[in-house]
C-alpha cells in the first residue's frame, strides 16, 4: 500500500506539472501567427484557434486536475471539513459582493465595451415595450457599432437572451445588479457540477477558484452576455451531472437551460452541449 501511494505522489507530481506547462504555453500559440501579420479581413483563423486552446485547457487539464483531485490524498491537515452548504453560499454572497463593488464603485454603473452599450441600448427598447427601438433621423448621426436598422427597426445584432435579463433588471431599477447575481448562482452551479463529478471536496475546491478569479469578478461586474451564457451551460449540466442516477426531468432542465444559453450565445450552448452528449453516449 505504502509502495503504491508513493507512485501515486509520483504520478500527481508530474500530472500537475503536465497541467502547469500547458496552462503556460498553450494560450502562446498563437502569437506566432499575429508577428507580422498583415490585415486580411476578420481574423476568423485566430479566433478558432484561440477558442480550441481554450476547450483543450478546459476539457483536458480540467478533467485531469478534478479526478486527481479526487484520488490523492492530502495530507491530514489539509483536510477540508467546511459545510457545504455555509461554505458555497459564503462564497457566492462573497463573490456578488465583489461585483457590485466592482461595478458601482470602480465602473460606476457604466457599461464599457461596446457589447455592452449595444445590449442595454436594445434592452431599453424590450423595457419599454418594443421589440426594437425607432429609426432616429438622420440614422448615420445616431447608428453605433454593433447595431443596425433593417426594415425600419433599430437594434442590437445579438440573440435576444441577454437583452432580455437587462430589460428585466431596467425594469426594477437594477439593471446593474443582473451579472453579479448570476456570478454568485454560477459559484452554486459550479458547486453542483464538481460534486456531482468528483466528489464534495472538490466541489468546495471548484467553487473556491470560481469565486476567487479575478476574471470571474469582473466579468461579473459588466454587462456582456458571457456571463448569463456560462451560468446557463452550468445549470444545464448542474441538472445531469449533480445526481447520481439523473431521471428524465434532469434531462429536459438541462435541454431547456441549453436553449436558453442558446438564445443568448449561440455557439456557446452548442458547445455546452457536447460533454452531456458524450457523458449521456458512455453511460
Amino acid at each position: 500500500m505504502q509502495m503504491k501511494g508513493s507512485v501515486e505522489q509520483r504520478l500527481a507530481r508530474w500530472l500537475w506539472v503536465g497541467i502547469g506547462a500547458a496552462l503556460v504555453v498553450l494560450p502562446a500559440l498563437p502569437i506566432a501567427r499575429w508577428v507580422g501579420a498583415s490585415d486580411q479581413g476578420p481574423v476568423w483563423t485566430l479566433n478558432i484557434s484561440a477558442w480550441g486552446i481554450g476547450v483543450l485547457i478546459v476539457a483536458f487539464a480540467g478533467a485531469l486536475a478534478g479526478r486527481l483531485a479526487s484520488k490523492v490524498a492530502l495530507a491530514p491537515r489539509w483536510k477540508l471539513r467546511l459545510p457545504p452548504v455555509p461554505a458555497v453560499g459564503g462564497l457566492a454572497v462573497a463573490l456578488t459582493a465583489a461585483a457590485l463593488y466592482a461595478m458601482v464603485v470602480l465602473f460606476a454603473g457604466n457599461p464599457h465595451l461596446v457589447d455592452e452599450i449595444a445590449q442595454l441600448f436594445h434592452a431599453r427598447a424590450f423595457a419599454a415595450g418594443r421589440l426594437a427601438a425607432p429609426v432616429p433621423q438622420p440614422a448615420e448621426a445616431f447608428l453605433m457599432l454593433n447595431t443596425g436598422i433593417v426594415n425600419g427597426a433599430w437594434t442590437s445584432i445579438y440573440p435576444p437572451g441577454h437583452t432580455v435579463l437587462l430589460a428585466l433588471g431596467l425594469l426594477s431599477g437594477a439593471e446593474w445588479l443582473v451579472n453579479p447575481l448570476l456570478g454568485g448562482i454560477g459559484t452554486v452551479l459550479i458547486y453542483a457540477v464538481a460534486r456531482g463529478l468528483y466528489g464534495p471536496r472538490t466541489g468546495i475546491v471548484a467553487a473556491f477558484l470560481w469565486a476567487a478569479s479575478a476574471w470571474v469578478i469582473f466579468l461579473s461586474a459588466s454587462y456582456v452576455s458571457h456571463v448569463s451564457a456560462t451560468v446557463l451551460a452550468l445549470a444545464a449540466w448542474a441538472a445531469v451531472f449533480r445526481p447520481k442516477r439523473p431521471a428524465t426531468w434532469h434531462f429536459v432542465l438541462a435541454g431547456l437551460a441549453l436553449a436558453a444559453a442558446a438564445s443568448v450565445r449561440p455557439l456557446d450552448g452548442a458547445a455546452a452541449a457536447v460533454p452531456l452528449l458524450v457523458w449521456t453516449m458512455l453511460r
